[in-house]
């Protein structure tokens, strides 16, 4: 056989189907070609003695082709594999793997590529006839390379399937502690100090705080609140303040229901430190132990949110959830010194030290302005401290600006707090609390807090079960104190009875359970017994936030029975305190109230004026800081004092200086009191209207001012409806506090002769008498009003109604 037609036959052989004719119609052209006389022209349309598919062999094993395409189809399989990594939670060895298998792959690839094209060179030239049977050279082949990757991925996940199932069913080391059935899901954890072997003292309680935050991020186990923890130790006549051992932290459990402790240790090695964390059973046994390392103090919080994501794995929580989990750096800080002040604030807003809580979370925010968590706790702090609102609404702001790196429950918390007290948005609150309680059914704040706003809408059944299950879950002062005042507020004395006494038992030297003590005479109208019992109070708790509280206190409760002269001396004392404090915003703030009482409870127009500029004149407004100036107080007062030109000025400063969410809670109520001193009785009706639809302070607030608008509008049917509010208000502790110990008295007394001039002399004679009973023991000048409204009762005949 001529060779070429011998040639032409072993390419149709060829073992490999890209080194054969890839059609009829190329054997028929390299026949024509044979056919040709030597030295003549082929047939027009002739190719060469090399089939296409060696030319395609050619090209495609060039080695620059091969790395592009390889390397496109890599990122193609490591970006598959991160979308599945984040979709279905795989383990992250699995991305490592892969990345692995791509490693080895590429010069396998390659060498295939260079090999295939050399066979294919060599068909081309003609230099060799069959491609070789055997050898190492036989293995790198396109089609054993494709079956080779094959099998290697599908390896990987046979391997990872594996690894899912044993870990979801509890089998071997990779098993978690909910499916081996140690630990159960929604297990209570009680979060132990992290025991401390470096020089540094305060990197204990830091990393304890960064470990309680990081670990509380799961949705599988509940970390029993350091609040719970510090009123357990109380109830275990322990000292809250002390530090938490494991073993203390198992008694703890023990006491509290809880199912394990949760016990983290470091240690320095060189610069650099080793952190670990244990797991114990409640009978101290061992389930989980885990290390993690830190170069240097820049690498705790890192180290610290790899070791809680770790733990959280092996307790059992689904790796995507972990992974979706805000890193810890940015749900606290970088900053060390800010975190060790966040976690002393911590301990000292647990054992209800607010004023010294406030200022470490002051401190820490100093150091970090975007520390979103210490801003909302600063915004708590201030209210459990009687703050002035525009202080308090200033941080819970700055927690809201920077909620979104917050976790979802924190972020939540934050979004709800801010609707509730900053813009009084109840509806938005209350969405935002159900869906926190939609994450963790047994989130006890979330439980009391819209318990609250529950209350505050007047939907007191849901109210109070929510804050019994709060407090059954948690038991907390204010839990305590939410039930008695929405019972108190329902008219159930003796229910409200009972549960001030279990306040008595669970915590019975608190200053909230004392507290609570001496305000609950006045929720029944003893308000003279109330004033006895903060007298005792103030006796007892010595520390200055304290004893400010005990005299604002005693100022209110003096104020809402005439005693103005012993209310001033109060409220001086308060002021004292505050200035002892170096709060001058405090100071001129009870000099307001002062001022207020002077104009609407004396009618003494130049005396309010002249206590304002006093204070004004010791603590000028542009001295204080902007957020801590008692605008709000200063308008009320200036424009009841009948200087309405002073507080529209003020108004305007205010409302320059507030964003427009702290704007618009106060704004109605101050453009009221504004309208109301020029005599701008519709504007007045309007603003009061507003403000009293949307008051979270109480359910009288602007009503008596609404009332005032409304006389002064010459509509006395509404004015008479207006402050039938404020006479049917329960008297518990906000609405005392804030509102009725200038209002209630005026209010009583403008009823009886309302009701007189309507001929309703039931009515009248049940006003006269609560305004004597209120006022009975009235300042001199204040005896001439009590004296008519004493005629008046007779005049009409009969006692009043009980």
């Amino acid at each position: 056989m001529p060779a070429p037609l011998n040639a032409l036959a072993m390419r149709c052989l060829e073992k490999h189907a890209a080194d054969r004719w890839q059609s009829a119609a190329e054997v028929v052209s390299q026949l024509e070609a044979m056919s040709t006389p030597s030295g003549g022209m082929p047939p027009a349309g002739a190719t060469p003695a090399i089939s296409s598919g060696t030319e395609e062999s050619i090209r495609r094993g060039h080695p620059a082709r091969v790395a592009v395409l390889f390397a496109a189809a890599a990122a193609g399989v490591l970006g598959v594999i991160y979308l599945l990594l984040n979709l279905f939670g795989l383990p992250n060895w699995v991305f490592a793997g892969t990345v692995l298998l791509l490693v080895l792959a590429f010069p396998i690839v390659l060498l295939t590529g260079h090999l295939e094209r050399g066979r294919a060179l060599a068909r081309a030239s003609g230099r060799i006839a069959t491609t070789p049977a055997g050898g190492l050279r036989s293995l790198f082949t396109w089609r054993k390379a494709m079956l080779g990757s094959v099998l290697a991925f599908a390896a990987l996940g046979l391997t990872t399937v594996g690894w899912t199932a044993m870990r979801l069913l509890g089998i071997g080391p990779v098993g978690t502690l909910v499916a081996r059935g140690q630990l159960a899901a929604k297990a209570r954890l009680v979060m132990a100090d992290f025991q401390n072997g470096t020089a540094d003292a305060s990197l204990g309680p830091s990393l304890t705080e960064a470990f309680r935050i990081d670990l509380a991020q799961t949705r599988l186990v509940t970390l029993l609140g350091s609040g719970a923890v510090a009123e357990a130790l109380a109830r275990m006549q322990r000292d809250p303040a002390g530090p938490l051992t494991p073993r203390l932290a198992r008694e703890v459990a023990a006491r509290e229901g809880a199912n394990a402790v949760v016990a983290g240790e470091i240690n320095s090695v060189g610069q650099g430190y080793v952190l670990s964390a244990r797991l114990l059973a409640a009978d101290g046994s061992e389930l989980v132990a885990l290390r993690e390392t830190a170069e240097n103090d820049r690498g705790l919080v890192a180290a610290i949110d790899r070791l809680s994501s770790r733990l959280r794995e092996r307790i059992g929580e689904s790796l995507r959830t972990i992974r979706a989990s805000q890193p810890l750096e940015r749900v606290t800080t970088t900053s060390l010194t800010a975190l060790k002040l966040y976690s002393d604030g911590v301990r000292a807003f647990d054992a209800s030290d607010y004023a010294q809580a406030a200022s470490q979370f002051e401190q820490a925010i100093a150091l970090d302005s975007n520390f979103a968590m210490a801003w909302r706790k600063l915004g708590v702090s201030r209210i459990h401290l009687g703050s002035s609102q525009d202080q308090t609404a200033a941080a819970l702001s700055h927690a809201y600006t920077l909620r979104d790196r917050l976790p979802e429950g924190e972020r939540l918390h934050t979004a709800a707090f801010y609707y509730w007290r900053v813009t009084m948005d109840f509806g938005a609150a209350e969405a935002a609390y159900r869906k926190v309680l939609a994450l963790d059914p047994d989130d006890g704040t979330a439980l009391g807090n819209l318990a609250d706003i529950l209350a505050a809408r007047r939907q007191f059944a849901e109210a109070e079960s929510l804050a019994a299950r709060a407090n059954q879950l948690e038991p907390t002062g204010v839990g305590f104190w939410d039930m008695i005042n929405i019972q108190l507020t329902e008219g159930r004395v003796d229910e409200a009875r009972q549960t001030l006494a279990q306040f008595a038992k669970t915590f019975p030297e608190s200053y909230d359970y004392q507290a609570a003590r001496a305000w609950f005479p006045a929720g029944v109208g003893a308000y003279d017994s109330a004033q006895r019992g903060w007298v005792n109070v103030g006796l007892r708790f010595r520390e200055p936030a304290q004893q400010a509280d005990v005299h604002a206190n005693l100022a209110a409760l003096s104020q809402i029975q005439g005693k103005l002269a012993e209310a001033e001396r109060h409220f001086r004392q308060f002021a004292a305190i505050e200035e002892q404090r170096a709060d001058p915003g405090g100071s001129v703030y009870a000099s307001a109230l002062l001022a207020l009482g002077y104009a609407v409870l004396r009618h003494d127009s130049a005396g309010a004026v002249r206590v304002i500029e006093a204070a004004l004149a010791k603590h000028a407004l542009d001295q204080i800081a902007p957020f801590a100036r008692p605008y709000a107080t200063l308008v009320m007062s200036y424009a009841a004092a009948g200087r309405p030109d002073l507080a529209r000025r003020l108004l305007s400063e205010y409302e320059a200086t507030r964003p427009d969410d702290v704007r618009n809670r106060w704004g109605p109520y101050l453009h009221g009191y504004v309208a109301l001193g020029e005599r701008k009785s519709q504007d007045a009706i309007a603003a009061f209207r507003q403000a009293v639809e949307r008051s979270s302070l109480c359910n009288a607030c602007g009503y008596w001012e609404l009332g005032l608008a409304y006389e002064q509008a010459g509509q006395p049917d509404s004015a008479l409806a207006a402050y039938e509010r404020v006479a049917a208000d329960a008297g518990v502790v906000d609405e005392v506090n804030g509102y009725l110990r200038w209002s209630l008295g005026p209010s009583l007394r403008r009823l009886g002769e309302l009701h007189e001039g309507r001929g309703d002399r039931a009515e009248a004679r049940d006003s006269y008498g609560r305004f004597v009973d209120l006022w009975k023991e009235a300042d001199p000048e204040l005896q001439p009003l009590v004296a008519q409204a004493r005629t008046a009762r007779n005049r009409l005949g009969g006692e009043p109604r009980q």
